[in-house]
């Protein structure tokens, strides 16, 4: 798959993430009762995690120092969200709802998911030559060799 496909992929991801969290948002405030916990922690049942479980299988898409590290981030994030879940199926929907506010756990999390995935994606549309400058140590020289 080319590089440009992948990046294209990255930002559908980090679009649908903001859709997923106002759709949780959303039923947290209107219908906490109606929410499965076991189904936003798991990793396997929303776009992204679907998406990364493909990714995973493809090392032409996998490949690279970002895509472990988005999987972990990712899972992390659905801890939190789970967390904010359960609150709201509890009865507790004003703490639920302050689990979306900056500065709060799941926020956190979900901002350090989409850091790195800006990332991948910024790494997708380098030039290999510009990956492989950034690698170089220091005081080394920064000219490709002819």
């Amino acid at each position: 798959m080319p590089m440009n496909q992948l990046n294209v992929e990255i930002q559908d991801m980090v679009r649908g993430h903001g859709h997923w969290k106002q759709q949780l948002r959303l039923a947290v405030a209107r219908m906490p009762e109606a929410i499965s916990v076991e189904l936003v922690r798991r990793e396997d049942t929303g776009p992204m995690g679907k998406w990364l479980a493909e990714v995973g299988q493809d090392p032409a898409r996998s490949h690279g120092p970002h895509f472990d590290k988005v999987r972990l981030l990712h899972r992390d994030f659905l801890i939190e969200a789970a967390k904010i879940a359960q609150l709201a199926r509890t009865g507790d929907v004003e703490d639920a709802l302050e689990g979306f506010e900056e500065g709060s756990a799941m926020q956190r999390s979900s901002d350090a998911l989409l850091a790195e995935m800006t990332k991948w994606w910024l790494y997708t549309i380098r030039p290999s030559s510009a990956r492989k400058s950034a690698a170089i140590r220091p005081g080394a020289p920064t000219k490709p060799r002819d």
